[in-house]
């Protein structure tokens, strides 16, 4: 399955979200969120380069806005293109303004996937915050104050994320993250990363988000929590059942039929 820049990225934030923290202190109930951030994938990061050159990255600017139990909004800019998805349960949609379509996956049996295939929910920082709490490897080293918040510096093994992380980094593809480490700024009262950082076995920076804005509890609404959409945009919407073992082919076979209709509906100009 190929994967675009920014599914790559994206996914590899998410991989962060299956390894757990070393707090336990009481946490005060997080029932919405807003966050801005940035995420930074280095391409290649124990190539050596030279001192006076930074090495070549892939940088995109990202909104979320999350209402608990389980709606999410996910805005990414990427190079001035601005790509959307919003999950409400098993059901994700993500709008490509560069197709002028809306693409609706509808999950059946989301608990028999080996990992949850959502890409909205699984870079929820709330997500990672109640996963991170259990990692074996996880151990405090230090504490920093981030946007206001008081935070633990958390370290844990990437090693612990390996059988979520599936064929993305894996063998000659993991560049040493497998062996690395990661760090996590978790806000205290929250439980939830304020910042985030993966290394490689040689301990060079490999991604790292950053957030710029983030407050707790605003009084999210369902209605705050929606795709933005030009009136009269086409929506095509596809099954996905995750217990049939071919379902990410099935799936793309699906919805290549399902853009190629819709775009054949369209009126030409």
């Amino acid at each position: 399955m190929r994967r675009s820049p920014i599914t790559l990225a994206l996914t590899l934030v998410s991989a962060l979200a299956l390894v757990h923290t070393a707090t336990s202190a009481s946490l005060n109930e997080c029932t919405d969120y807003r966050g801005k951030g940035r995420v930074r994938l280095l391409l290649q990061p124990d190539a050596p380069g030279k001192t006076d050159q930074p090495k070549p990255e892939l940088g995109f600017q990202m909104e979320q806005v999350f209402l608990r139990p389980d709606r999410m909004l996910l805005n990414v800019d990427l190079y001035g293109i601005r790509q959307q998805r919003l999950a409400t349960g098993n059901t994700e949609q993500e709008y490509q303004p560069t197709m002028g379509l809306v693409i609706e996956k509808k999950y059946r049996n989301l608990e028999k996937a080996d990992e949850n295939p959502i890409i909205a929910i699984q870079t929820s920082i709330v997500e990672f915050g109640r996963l991170l709490r259990d990692a074996k490897s996880a151990r405090t080293v230090g504490e920093e104050k981030v946007l206001d918040y008081d935070c633990d510096i958390i370290e844990a093994d990437c090693k612990e994320i390996k059988e979520k992380l599936g064929g993305l980094i894996t063998g000659k593809k993991s560049n040493g993250l497998l062996e690395g480490k990661l760090k996590a700024w978790m806000a205290h009262g929250y439980g939830v990363p304020v910042k985030l950082e993966m290394y490689t076995a040689a301990g060079n920076l490999a991604m790292a988000l950053t957030m710029e804005e983030l407050r707790f509890n605003t009084g999210v609404k369902p209605e705050d929590v929606r795709l933005n959409v030009p009136s009269g945009t086409k929506k095509v919407s596809i099954d996905v059942d995750l217990a049939d073992k071919d379902w990410q082919q099935k799936m793309n076979q699906e919805l290549h039929r399902a853009m190629s209709q819709a775009s054949g509906d369209r009126p030409r100009s």
